[in-house]
């Protein structure tokens, strides 16, 4: 079963991440992709996470154009 996770903030060799679901999950930097960062999102199958940067712009242009929403109001 895939999952879908969010990295909400690095700290020091582990990834704080967040699931779709709320659930938290800290993972090791090791077993990331190289260059993860944080609002990174990452899909784990068995153990394995892959960077979707595809999602990643996604997610980062919903969360850039509200922002833009709430400044014009």
């Amino acid at each position: 079963m895939e999952r879908i996770w969010s990295v909400d903030r690095i700290e020091e060799r582990v990834a704080i991440c967040r699931g779709d679901h709320g659930e938290k999950q800290d993972v090791p930097l090791k077993t990331l992709p190289e260059g993860t960062c944080e609002g990174d999102i990452l899909r784990e199958a068995n153990g394995v996470f892959v960077l979707d940067r595809e999602e990643t712009q996604a997610r980062r242009k919903v969360n850039a154009d509200l922002q833009k929403k709430l400044r014009r109001e």
